[in-house]
C-alpha cells in the first residue's frame, strides 16, 4: 500500500474519536502483529477503535531508571483484517525525546509490520514526560491526539 502526502493528510483530517481506555500489563500475543511480541515490562491499551477503519494502541515501557522508560502510540489503518501502520509517535527520555514516524511515500509493503526506516520528524515538548506517571501518560495521549487529529474528551492539555 503506497500512501501519498495528500492521502496521509486526509487520514489525519478524518474524524476519529478516542474511546475510554486503560493500560494493562502486556502479554505476548495480546495484540495483533506487529505488537504481538510485547513483554512483561510493557503496559498497553487494547487495540482502540477510533471509528471508521482507524485503530490506535498506546504502549509504555517501565524501568527503574527514567532514561530507560518509553511511551509509544501506534496509529493504524485496517484493511481486510490487516493493520497498515500510518504513524508512530515515540518518546524516549534517553535519546531523541519526542518524535513521529510517518508512513507516506514509502514503496515497501508495511502491512502488519512496524515502521523501521521510515520518515522521522522531531517534535517539541514543553517539559519531559515520565511514562511511569499517569498524568504524564495522559499528557502524551493528548499530544498524540492533537498531532493525529483525534477527538478527545478526557485528556489534559500539555
Amino acid at each position: 500500500m503506497y500512501i501519498t502526502r495528500k492521502e496521509m493528510l486526509k487520514h489525519l483530517k478524518a474524524y476519529k474519536h478516542l474511546p475510554p481506555f486503560k493500560f494493562s500489563p502486556a502479554k505476548k500475543g495480546m495484540l495483533p502483529k506487529p505488537l504481538n511480541h510485547l513483554r512483561s515490562s510493557h503496559y498497553c491499551t487494547d487495540l482502540l477503535n477510533l471509528g471508521s477503519n482507524y485503530r490506535l494502541v498506546f504502549v509504555w515501557k517501565d524501568n527503574e531508571l527514567w532514561e530507560r522508560r518509553a511511551i509509544n502510540a501506534y496509529f493504524f489503518l485496517t484493511k481486510e483484517d490487516n493493520l497498515y501502520p500510518l504513524a508512530r509517535i515515540d518518546y524516549h527520555p534517553s535519546h531523541k525525546e519526542l518524535h513521529i514516524h510517518i508512513s507516506c511515500e514509502d514503496m515497501r509493503d508495511l502491512t502488519n509490520r512496524n515502521l523501521a526506516g521510515i520518515k522521522e520528524f522531531n517534535l517539541k515538548l514543553k517539559k519531559p514526560i515520565d511514562p511511569a506517571i499517569e498524568t504524564d501518560r495522559m499528557r502524551f495521549v493528548n499530544i498524540v491526539s492533537e498531532r493525529l487529529g483525534i477527538q478527545t474528551e478526557n485528556c489534559d492539555d500539555e
